[in-house]
């Protein structure tokens, strides 16, 4: 059954975009992800939908090293707000404090851990997101020099802009970073801040009470009709 992804954070101040011009200029390469942050400091991370950890932990052999504390999760088959349907692996850096373990199943909304300023090429707390479709090798990230502890160098660029993936849940609100002027200084996409919200979802069917329900209207029936034939055989008689 397909599931639809929503953001990690209640309250998302976008801050850098997908392989956003200005980010290049600035940190001299492509920003394969997105980096978000929340305006009033509350740096819970939820789970963006349901799947599986498959590593955690400091990807480097100091929390100043590499991409920091990181999580990488994968999720199967997620509708996207583009249309498309795959299932992606999600990996997320620079956290100050890890919730969960490895081989662990997620739902959506459990806490993920918080974020924070840990890794480097980091100029304050945030977290980087990057959704990736190859979920064969959901460790490697193309962009990075060398392997760490977590995250591995990957040679092959299959990652996707995650304002193509998700949807604004219920609560939820995206505001344009830096203030406002996040999409005016280049720094994010229009695009970034018109993610659709989340569908309503249909209540979950519950069989059991249905078939309970449809068997009492039938036994009604039967008895009703045992009924009119015991009155039918009294009148013969």
């Amino acid at each position: 059954m397909s599931q639809k992804l929503i953001l990690p954070l209640n309250k998302c101040n976008v801050n850098a975009g997908y392989k956003m011009p200005k980010y290049t200029q600035e940190w001299g390469f492509l920003h394969y992800g997105i980096d978000l942050g929340n305006p009033d400091k509350q740096r819970t991370i939820y789970s963006p939908g349901d799947g599986t950890v498959i590593a955690c932990g400091m990807d480097g052999a100091t929390e100043s090293e590499r991409m920091g504390n990181a999580i990488v999760l994968v999720f199967l088959d997620v509708e996207r707000n583009d249309g498309e349907t795959t299932s992606l692996a999600c990996r997320m850096f620079h956290l100050d404090s890890i919730a969960v373990q490895p081989g662990q199943a997620v739902k959506r909304g459990d806490v993920l851990g918080v974020y924070g300023n840990t890794g480097a090429n980091t100029s304050g707390a945030h977290l980087h997101v990057e959704f990736d479709t190859d979920t064969q090798y959901p460790q490697y990230a193309v962009g990075i020099k060398s392997s760490g502890n977590v995250i591995k160098k990957g040679n092959k660029d299959t990652t996707v802009d995650p304002s193509k993936v998700w949807y604004v849940g219920p609560g939820q609100t995206l505001y344009d970073g830096y203030g406002g002027s996040g999409v005016s200084s280049g720094w994010i996409a229009q695009n970034d801040l018109d993610v659709p919200k989340l569908p309503e979802e249909a209540p979950a069917v519950d069989y059991k009470t249905l078939y309970e329900a449809e068997s009492q209207k039938v036994e009604t029936l039967k008895e009703g009709i045992r009924d009119i034939i015991s009155r039918a055989e009294n009148m013969v008689k």
